[in-house]
């Protein structure tokens, strides 16, 4: 039993050498793997002539190699970044770096050097930070002073809005109110107007209702005239016929009866009918005129078919034929027309001028 733990135990041992060495062997193959990618990186960055790329690579490298190549890598680095504007960190990180290789180098007064090399590019980091915190609390300061303007400017811009706002809406509201008050206004001058024109249509209503009772009894009047005539004037026996030759021979003047006169004594009848010719004679007469000049034959009709049973009624003899010849079918296209138009309106003249 001995025997075969002591031959286990040899074989672990030999397990366990075995297998450091392979991660040995394994780890060095990484290591010169890394190397040579960063040699290349280095190259490339010399090539393309890119300071930073180059010290950072340089820096790397050198964390990988020996003391000596370390030293001369982190001497490049530190050139590089010294001599690059806005490198500042990195020139620190490459005199830290030569700071610790002197050291373990045994070589204190380059390690010294490069520490306060470090401790002034410390300090000047610090500086160059503090200034580039100032200046972003600057920029800042001013952004926010830019914004606080913006919006000084835009609550400016809303108030001046919200006052504009405000006196449309007042004025809005004035107009509105002398809208209403312009509408009552209207209303009651309307209301006033309507309440005018009805009076005054009641009042033309009633009067013309007053002309036309006075016209119906004037009817009334010439009807019981009519029928009186007829009742006394008995009524002629037929002639026997004979022959007649024709003699033409013209119209005698003839000038309106007797009632526009004040020689001739009226009956009482007579009188009310010439009283109600002259009372709306005048205007019928004007209207007649007014028609006549404008050439509206049928309101000139119209106008001797409403004289007409008045004018008849006080001349019979004058004003019968006269307006049967005025109001016959196509009487305007007679050339007697305007004569008798003429012969109409001096009788009617002489009727009114009477006294």
């Amino acid at each position: 039993m001995s025997r075969v733990a002591a031959r286990s135990l040899l074989y672990v041992l030999l397990l366990v050498i075995g297998s450091g060495s392979i991660s040995a062997q394994i780890d060095a193959i990484s290591a010169q793997d890394q190397i040579l990618s960063i040699t290349q990186d280095i190259a490339a960055a010399d090539s393309s002539h890119d300071a930073l790329a180059a010290i950072n690579a340089r820096l790397d490298l050198a964390s990988l190699v020996g003391l000596t190549r370390a030293v001369r890598l982190s001497l490049e680095a530190a050139a590089l970044a010294d001599s690059t504007e806005g490198a500042t960190a990195l020139s620190l990180r490459a005199h830290s770096t030569l700071a610790d290789l002197f050291t373990a180098m045994g070589e204190m007064t380059k390690a010294n050097h490069e520490l306060v090399l470090v401790q002034q590019l410390t300090q000047q980091t610090l500086e160059q930070e503090a200034t580039e915190a100032l200046e972003r609390a600057h920029e800042a300061n001013a952004h926010l002073a830019a914004e606080r303007d913006s919006l000084s400017v835009l609550l400016g811009s809303e108030r001046e809005a919200a006052a504009e706002l405000a006196k449309q809406q007042e004025a809005s509201i004035e107009q509105w109110q002398l809208i209403s008050y312009a509408s009552a206004g209207a209303a009651v001058i309307i209301l006033l107007v309507s309440v005018f024109l009805f009076v005054r249509s009641v009042r033309r209503l009633r009067r013309e209702l007053k002309e036309v009772k006075q016209e119906v009894t004037w009817l009334r009047m010439v009807n019981r005239k009519a029928i009186e005539e007829r009742v006394a004037t008995p009524a002629a026996a037929p002639a026997p016929p004979k022959a007649v030759v024709p003699v033409v021979e013209p119209p005698p003047a003839h000038v309106p009866a007797s009632p526009a006169s004040p020689l001739v004594e009226l009956s009482e009848d007579d009188a009310m009918l010439l009283a109600l010719v002259r009372r709306r004679g005048a205007e019928r007469l004007t209207t007649l005129r007014d028609a006549r000049q404008r050439g509206d034959h049928d309101k000139v009709i119209r106008v001797v078919h409403s004289l007409k049973p008045q004018l008849v009624s006080l001349d019979a003899e004058y004003y019968t034929a006269l307006c049967a010849r005025l109001v016959a079918q196509n009487a305007p296209q007679q050339l007697s027309w305007n004569a008798d138009l003429d012969a109409l309106e001096r009788g009617m003249g002489q009727l009114l001028a009477a006294h």
